[in-house]
């Protein structure tokens, strides 16, 4: 029985008769069973469905009113046998298909999908780096298929006699209309190092701590093969690997995908 037809059955049963539907649910396998409620639940008794989602709200007055969420309810009813698997199964398929796109797109226009999450409404649109700071700065994209769908972004910058280090994380989240964005989960900074010696070389200092970690991640990647894993090394900034492909590197535990 698929979650919509259970909604219907559940909504045809309460306007039947719901004080007798919800006293059901405050008795003994009933959902839910508070017991301070449970006596006196008959005494008055409403149902609500709302009309855009698969969910029941149940709301009982004794004196005073109690709000329960449906998807505890749904629950209920799923776990004695309700539940399709064809459902869960077109969801999970629908969300394989996506990312599998959203890889595609990355794919296509690597520097130009990350100047996207560093503008207007991208996963990283308050980030320092958002206003032309990723033109010239080495840059480490990360793309894991894994237990999350995650992105992960580290950027190289200096200022006078020091540089520092900051990677940004975030997962990807599908939305109503087919597509998926990417939310923010948090960002980390390693504080200045200070190279006052050799300040004149700040930049292909950054660009040589820079390959070092992407070596590390090449390796990485490549020992892993219970997620799916893509990930692109732009040494002199997302500026020069827009207009030639050969000013970023990539690496992917998918031999299929390699040479792309």
């Amino acid at each position: 029985m698929t979650l919509d037809a259970l909604n219907q059955r559940i909504k045809a049963e309460t306007e039947k008769d719901p004080a007798r539907f919800l006293t059901e649910q405050f008795g003994r396998g009933g959902v839910p069973s508070t017991p301070f409620f449970a006596p006196k639940a008959s005494k008055y008794a409403q149902v609500m469905l709302e009309p855009d989602a698969p969910s029941v709200i149940l709301a009982a007055t004794t004196g005073a009113r109690s709000i329960f969420n449906s998807i505890e309810l749904a629950s209920a009813w799923l776990a004695r046998g309700t539940q399709s698997p064809d459902r869960k199964e077109k969801q999970r398929m629908t969300l394989d298909a996506l990312k599998q796109r959203t890889i595609e797109a990355i794919r296509e226009a690597p520097a130009r999908f990350l100047y996207g999450q560093f503008r207007e409404y991208g996963a990283f649109e308050h980030s320092i780096f958002a206003r032309n700071g990723l033109n010239e700065l080495p840059i480490i994209m990360h793309v894991i298929d894994g237990d999350q769908f995650s992105l992960l972004v580290t950027i190289w910058d200096y200022v006078v006699d020091s540089f520092s280090k900051t990677t940004y994380k975030a997962h990807g989240i599908p939305n109503e209309n087919g597509q998926l964005l990417w939310a923010l989960d948090v960002s980390a900074y390693d504080a200045y190092t200070d190279v006052q010696d050799a300040d004149r070389f700040l930049p292909e200092i950054i660009i040589g701590e820079a390959l070092e970690e992407w070596e590390e991640i090449v390796n990485s990647i490549a020992a892993r093969g219970d997620s799916r894993e893509y990930a692109w090394f732009f040494p002199c900034g997302l500026k020069p690997a827009l207009n030639h492909s050969g000013m970023m590197m990539f690496a992917s535990n998918r031999d299929t995908e390699q040479g792309r």
